[in-house]
């Protein structure tokens, strides 16, 4: 009797312990999975698995859901069903789909791990970056029976190194001095590239504070521009003009919806924006120099990524905008010193011109005393009046050309390119030159070849450059005592793309180290000299896009050259 009962007792018992550690182990896998989709969806890699000959997905984990935007049709992780092969084409995103397709082709047919990359594009219009890793499971005829992998979500990765190289090339195009709006432009289009829909603006404030002006947003629909153009700052006005108003940022997630759009909400709404953040663009003393925007085309909360890139933009547009209005001063006070030095060249000019204006004056009386005598003959010579006529109509002309010339040097204005004829230019600075160097007995010779193209540059600003160059010429040779007085100044082709205008001199040259200094501001050979006339002249040159130097002479004194750029191709 007793072992009937006790193989009753004991068979209970191994069931029990059975279910206790099926139990544990299904715990415990649920654990590991549960670890696994943590893991996964912390790094935003998912796993997958395809046949390759039926085309079907044969596991999908929780995160390859995730990422491609559908909802696991299982009640749960264990009995998650994938979605087909053709509805996860229709997410990779509709310029990537043919390379995807060829990229898996390729690596069916090479039968060895590979990798790919592609985007995808949601319904709602969520644009991500994937990094694919993929493993081929051969059967036992060495055919590939099975492709599994990971896809790991690289979107921010992504855009950060995007922005990343975005911020370089703004800061380059900051260093080399390009337009201001073409800086702003860039920096907009990168911000542009962050996010599909997205659309950047800059606006400048204007100097009474009052306005803001549209500075840059390449993707803004230009009708909007226009109407918003100027925009008046204010407690109500919109993100933008809201924001420059209280010198802060104004976060406005639906335009239809806010009472800072009122007035604006219809128009803004008819060209497709929704949604606009924008933020003051300050000055490191805290001044408001504009203001950076983010418009969407929905109602949009603006997420800790579009935050970080409106301070980064608006940091950049700081930058640029700062640079350019530093550029701006310096380029007027760069003005201001060349009208100096040319009133400082006319000055010591002036008997010279003086005594130039007088011989053309003194034969316009000449010929005039002439003419009323031929007039008044009987019978009168009318073949001789008008001769004289003709020669008191050139000398007034010679005049009045003199006067111009000093007028113009005069003058304060903006640089105005156009095509220069160098070999002209040189021939109208010689008469402004020659008494000056009459009075200390230089020679001045030309050598100017013709048929040498134009070159795009400000007449006026050319003219004094080489002015400077041969009063400084005339001057290196006014003290000697003996020797050749020589001042030489040709022109000469240098290459295909250069023209080069020399000025040569027998002066006494260079003193050792006297080169290396000679363009620095505030440096000068001359005891009355301001220092200012080369560093001004190599402004000038640099601004044309040219280069100016000396080398001394082999025998004696030393020749100025500056190269300027062939402007039309064009030959005069």
């Amino acid at each position: 009797m007793s072992g009937p009962n006790t193989t009753r007792e004991v068979v209970p018992e191994r069931e029990s312990r059975g279910v206790t550690e099926l139990k544990t182990s299904v715990e415990a896998l649920q654990r590991i999975r549960s670890y696994l989709d943590d893991g996964q969806r912390l790094t935003k890699t998912g796993s997958w698995a395809w046949n390759p000959k039926t085309r079907e997905n044969l596991f999908w984990s929780l995160e390859i859901f995730r990422i491609f935007g559908f909802t696991p049709a299982g009640d749960s992780p264990e009995f998650l069903f994938p979605i087909s092969f053709w509805q996860t084409i229709e997410r990779v995103h509709p310029d990537d789909r043919i390379a995807f397709q060829a990229r898996l082709e390729q690596g069916l047919r090479e039968k060895k791990d590979f990798e790919r990359d592609f985007r995808v594009l949601l319904p709602d219009g969520t644009l991500k970056y994937i990094h694919s890793f993929v493993h081929p499971v051969f059967d036992s005829a060495g055919e590939v029976c099975e492709l599994i992998g990971t896809a790991m979500d690289v979107t921010e990765r992504k855009l950060a190194d995007s922005l990343l190289t975005a911020e370089k090339r703004v800061l380059e195009l900051i260093a080399r001095g390009s337009p201001l709006a073409a800086v702003l432009n860039q920096l907009c289009s990168a911000a542009d590239e962050q996010a599909p829909g997205l659309i950047s603006t800059i606006l400048l404030m204007d100097k009474d504070e009052r306005r803001l002006w549209p500075a840059a947003g390449p993707h803004m629909p230009a009708a909007w521009t226009e109407l918003i153009t100027p925009l008046a700052i204010g407690p109500n006005a919109g993100s933008c003009g809201t924001a420059a108003y209280r010198r802060e940022p104004v976060i406005v997630t639906d335009i239809a919806a806010d009472p800072l759009w009122r007035g604006y909400a219809d128009a803004a709404e008819s060209h497709g924006l929704r949604a606009c953040w924008s933020t003051p663009i300050r000055s490191t003393a805290g001044k408001v120099l504009g203001t950076f925007a983010l418009y969407y085309g929905k109602p949009h909360r603006p997420e800790p990524r579009d935050l970080q890139l409106i301070d980064r933009a608006t940091h950049l547009a700081q930058i640029a905008i700062e640079r350019d209005r530093t550029q701006e001063s310096l380029r007027e006070t760069q003005l201001n010193l060349a009208r100096v030095a040319r009133i400082t060249t006319v000055g010591e000019l002036t008997a010279a011109i003086a005594h130039e204006v007088n011989q053309p004056l003194a034969a316009i009386e000449t010929n005039a005393d002439a003419c009323l005598r031929w007039l008044g003959a009987d019978p009168p010579d009318l073949k001789e009046a008008r001769l004289a006529a003709s020669w008191i109509a050139e000398d007034a002309e010679r005049t009045a050309a003199i006067i111009r010339h000093v007028r113009d040097l005069l003058r304060k204005e903006q640089a105005v390119f156009a095509a220069v004829d160098l070999n002209g230019l040189v021939r109208e600075v010689l008469p402004l030159v020659q008494p000056e160097a009459a009075k200390h007995g230089v020679s001045l010779q030309t050598d100017l070849p013709p048929g040498l193209p134009v070159i795009a540059g400000d007449k006026i600003e050319l003219e004094q450059v080489v002015l400077n160059l041969v009063l400084n010429a005339i001057d290196a040779i006014a003290g000697l005592e003996s020797g050749p007085r020589v001042v030489r100044i040709r022109t000469e082709r240098a290459g295909p793309e250069e023209i080069v205008v020399a000025v040569s001199d027998t002066g006494a040259g260079l003193a050792e180290g006297e080169k290396e200094r000679l363009f620095k501001a505030f440096y000068t050979t001359k005891p009355n000299g301001l220092g200012m006339g080369l560093s001004i002249s190599r402004t000038i040159i640099e601004s044309h896009g040219g280069r100016i130097w000396v080398e001394p002479n082999r025998e004696r004194g030393v020749t100025f050259r500056f190269a300027l750029p062939v402007g039309s191709g064009e030959t005069l």
